[in-house]
């Protein structure tokens, strides 16, 4: 049975359910996603008119979402920060609060919850699990920690677990950099997104934010530079904390097609490298401009790339996240846009169509699949759907 994404009680429009709104204090990044969704559950109703009425007023289309299939399951425990896919369809959840893996079938069976405190380096003292995850061809899935040595040395690594959730292997990363995204080709080779603390230390020259692994741990090639203002310095320079904690902490990695994907969502690009590191193409995304006055306060530059999908016909599917305050206190929405191959945006700016809910993977027929979680109970974890919509426009 295919329907629209239906609206929330308050709204009876299909595909404009409001963004979550709210004011909330941020935590560590294991803790991001589960905080904008407590933000996305206090949302004001008032904001879907404002955004229709800008949207109207400015003439441009928004996002429709036409549901082609949905299926509920039941997600252990919460929250979980990272979520993939593996290739035959398989769902896998990362909790590093929790410090487990869940797995959901491709099939709808049951979600099967894998404990990591198995795996003996993340059971040192001050190790941290870091916020991805990668699944290769074969279903094993790819986590990675870093730690101190009683010495004081970073360690970094990576830990294999096969289908059944079975810890194999430990990767070991040699040089030592900083792990903030994962991801595995066919081959076998592991990609990182981090910095190599070397740069700092001014014992290398180039400041890159990619690197390749082997299936041993060896450094094969780093690529993708920093963003000029990293390169410059120094730390207290203008927009370098910003290009730090965006561009850095949270650049986001994948491989799809042989190709290897590298976005820096502060500076809102999308670098495509061949699995040899070699530039293929570079995107600069640029925000809708459409969104309503009381939302912006003057201005987009602050607004971040928080999720981004590429379609199989070169377009974009972005989720975006706007902030503004101070103090420690920050106000947070995140809203969708469709962009073209050189990056422009298609449409005015668009709320999700379901509270509580992201975009996690595109089809290669065009479909885009979503995580909507329904409800949250202590003792059962979280009731969710996996949503397949066509996007439209309207």
């Amino acid at each position: 049975m295919r329907r629209s994404a239906g609206p929330t009680p308050a709204s009876s429009s299909a595909a404009l359910t409001a963004p979550r709104t709210g004011t909330l204090r941020l935590s560590k990044r294991g803790q991001e996603e589960h905080l904008l969704s407590v933000a996305w559950a206090l949302s004001v109703s008032l904001l879907t008119a404002g955004l229709v009425a800008q949207a109207v007023a400015a003439g441009g289309n928004t996002l429709s979402f036409d549901v082609a299939e949905e299926r509920t399951f039941q997600l252990p425990g919460s929250p979980y920060g990272a979520v993939t896919r593996s290739v035959s369809g398989e769902l896998y959840f990362l909790s590093t609060q929790q410090n487990t893996l869940v797995r959901v079938p491709a099939d709808g069976g049951e979600a099967r919850e894998t404990s990591l405190e198995t795996i003996p380096e993340l059971r040192t003292p001050g190790a941290q699990l870091v916020n991805d995850l990668a699944v290769d061809r074969s279903g094993h899935a790819y986590v990675a920690a870093t730690w101190r040595t009683e010495a004081g040395d970073r360690v970094a690594a990576v830990f294999v677990l096969d289908s059944s959730g079975a810890y194999r292997r430990m990767i070991r990363l040699e040089p030592v950099v900083t792990v903030h995204s994962i991801a595995v080709s066919g081959a076998g080779e592991v990609f990182v997104a981090g910095m190599d603390p070397a740069f700092f230390r001014r014992r290398i020259r180039d400041c890159l934010l990619v690197h390749s692994y082997s299936a041993a741990g060896q450094r094969l090639r780093s690529f993708s530079a920093c963003p000029e203002v990293l390169m410059r310095g120094p730390a207290s320079a203008p927009g370098w904390a910003r290009a730090k904690e965006f561009d850095v902490d949270r650049g986001r990695v994948w491989v799809k097609d042989d190709s290897v994907y590298h976005v820096l969502p502060g500076s809102r690009r999308l670098r495509v490298f061949s699995v040899e590191g070699q530039l293929e193409r570079e995107v600069t995304l640029q925000p809708p401009p459409s969104l309503p006055e009381r939302w912006l306060h003057g201005a987009t530059a602050g607004d971040v790339i928080w999720r981004l999908l590429a379609l199989p016909d070169g377009r974009f599917l972005a989720q975006w996240r706007h902030s503004r305050g101070g103090g420690g206190v920050t106000n947070v929405f995140t809203y969708l846009s469709l962009h073209d191959p050189q990056g422009r945006a298609m449409v005015a700016a668009t709320p999700a169509p379901w509270s509580r809910s992201w975009p996690v993977d595109a089809e290669p027929d065009g479909g885009v699949l979503w995580i909507h979680n329904v409800s949250a109970d202590t003792d059962k974890g979280e009731r969710s759907e996996i949503i397949r919509t066509r996007l439209g426009l309207r």
